[in-house]
């Protein structure tokens, strides 16, 4: 199974495992939710991306490289991803400080 698929059926479990937790972990848990319905909400080539960035910490010479494109194409790829994922979310959550080397 690909990395793609793999990171497909993640989510799309995490999104059916949606259950209730204690008060003091609710929170955090609506936040997990929140992110996973807006992951599941953008194209597969985007999540795989922000896997790739975020999760994996690959840097954006080695994204370019596996996409045969120039790094900076990669690093406006990888910015335009986050910026769907971050309209996903709507208002209320916060641009990430850190931005993938």
């Amino acid at each position: 199974m690909m990395v793609e698929e793999k990171l497909e059926v993640t989510v799309e479990k995490s999104c059916a495992a949606e259950q209730e937790a204690p008060e003091t972990e609710a929170p955090a848990l609506e936040e997990q939710i929140d992110l996973r319905r807006a992951l599941a909400s953008i194209p597969r080539s985007d999540r795989l991306l922000l896997w790739q960035a975020y999760v994996q910490g690959l840097k954006s010479t080695d994204i370019a490289a596996g996409l045969g494109v120039a790094p900076q194409a990669a690093r406006q790829r990888i910015a335009r991803a986050a910026g769907r994922l971050r309209r996903a979310l709507g208002p209320g959550y916060d641009r990430a400080s850190s931005e993938p080397a």
